[in-house]
């Protein structure tokens, strides 16, 4: 069942009315008191009606309450899933491969410039994600086919 703000507005409409309506029962008995009286006279069928009245509020009340409720959660459910920020930084760190292909793309190394500005490491590189999950990863070492290490780069 599909909630309608059309259907809400109209038992709002009617909630209004029945409530102004136990306004005038109400205003009705204040002008029917005798100056000065303590006491409103009620005639019985104004009773009546304003226990009926309230009734009928009440039950109109618990009715737009409920259709509100299940528009909220139609609302809800019909929402777009939003990715959590879990999700996006994980795909962030999956971009790189492994550590060594971490560092060789980063600032650290390229300020080496292959030995031009000197061997040292004047800022220490840092891994960026959870190290631990990079294990079983290639790292850029294993695709040097033959050679030492120094042959690399």
């Amino acid at each position: 069942m599909a909630v309608t703000d059309s259907s809400l507005r109209e038992l709002k409409s009617a909630l209004r009315d029945t409530l102004a309506e136990n306004d005038a029962i109400v205003n009705h008995a204040e002008a029917n008191r005798e100056e000065g009286g303590p006491d409103i006279q009620v005639e019985a069928k104004h009773i009546e009606g304003f226990r009926a009245n309230l009734a009928k509020a009440r039950d109109l009340r618990e009715q737009i309450e409920a259709l509100e409720g299940q528009k909220e959660m139609q609302d809800w459910a019909s929402a777009a899933p939003e990715e959590p920020e879990v999700h996006a930084e994980v795909k962030e760190v999956s971009e790189i491969t492994s550590v060594g292909q971490s560092f060789v793309d980063s600032d650290e190394f390229k300020y080496l410039a292959g030995g031009q500005n000197g061997y040292t490491m004047h800022v220490p590189f840092a891994v960026k994600g959870d190290l631990g999950g990079m294990w079983q990863r290639k790292d850029v070492y294993t695709t040097l086919p033959s050679g030492t290490p120094s042959q690399f780069g």
